[in-house]
């Protein structure tokens, strides 16, 4: 495992990138329409700024909504509960609410806006298919990333690439459009730079979303080396971590929409597995 050292310096210039990619991609798109820089740029930031307070404010939501979970009850699952407390007590970490997700594949996160506020979710599949000491090395972990503030972070990043998609869609069938309408003897001059700013969202989008994934996997690092000092024992989540990988690999593909948050990529079971096979 990497020092924490090289791992803040790798997810700082993670961060950096996307938002030198955007803002070069704010400039861009502003020069194209040529809007004047400042009311553009003002309007540009503004309305960025609005999309990323929204998906903080409901991105809670649509995690719980599409990964259907049940939140723990009092007594409920008492080790569980035990577990989360006993972990988060020994930093000093607030007790996070406690959920248990009703899917077979074997798998963990955590989200919310504040870490007062913040979800720990674990699968059915971990809980049934991990030993009492691997399943505790997977929860110390979660609450890493709820430490390190990870859950915000990511979806504050996330909004980057979803925004610069958007933007490729729509300037690119607008674009499109435009050019046919052109073809038939009306004359409409928008219709390339429409496509053109298409194309540099597109692949504004790529950058950003790779960035994003990149520092997704960094962020597992440092939450990797929070579960061995908390529990004491880094081969209980290494075991974990090999589990969880190939239950993945054989489980059905699993809904992308918290891919970033998950303790393993379902993307990447498969290659992973694979890799350790070898």
């Amino acid at each position: 495992m990497a020092r924490l050292s090289e791992l803040k310096l790798a997810m700082g210039t993670s961060i950096l990138i996307a938002g030198f990619v955007f803002g070069i991609f704010i400039v861009a798109v502003l020069f194209l329409l040529q809007f004047d820089y400042v009311t553009g740029a003002i309007l540009s930031l503004a309305g960025v700024g609005l999309y990323i307070l929204v998906q903080y404010l409901i991105g809670p939501i649509v995690v719980a909504s599409s990964t259907r979970l049940h939140y723990v009850k009092p007594g409920e699952n008492p080790w569980l509960e035990s577990t989360v407390k006993e972990l988060a007590d020994k930093d000093g970490l607030p007790m996070p609410r406690v959920a248990v997700v009703p899917s077979s594949s074997p798998n963990a996160f955590t989200f919310g806006r504040t870490s007062t506020s913040a979800t720990l979710a674990v699968h059915e599949g971990l809980l049934n298919n991990l030993n009492k000491e691997e399943t505790k090395g997977v929860i110390a972990h979660e609450l890493g990333h709820i430490k390190h503030k990870d859950y915000i972070v990511m979806t504050v990043l996330s909004a980057l690439p979803l925004i610069a998609y958007i933007v490729a869609n729509l300037t690119l069938r607008a674009g499109m459009s435009s050019a046919r309408y052109g073809r038939r003897g009306r004359k409409d001059n928008s219709g390339g730079a429409l496509v053109i700013i298409g194309i540099i969202s597109f692949a504004v989008y790529i950058v950003t979303f790779l960035s994003v994934m990149r520092l997704s996997r960094l962020r597992e690092h440092f939450a990797d080396a929070y579960s061995a000092y908390l529990t004491g024992s880094p081969k209980s989540l290494e075991s974990a971590l090999t589990k969880i990988s190939y239950g993945l690999s054989v489980a059905p593909q699993q809904s992308s929409q918290v891919r970033a948050f998950y303790i393993e990529d379902p993307a990447r079971a498969k290659q992973e597995t694979q890799a350790i096979t070898e």
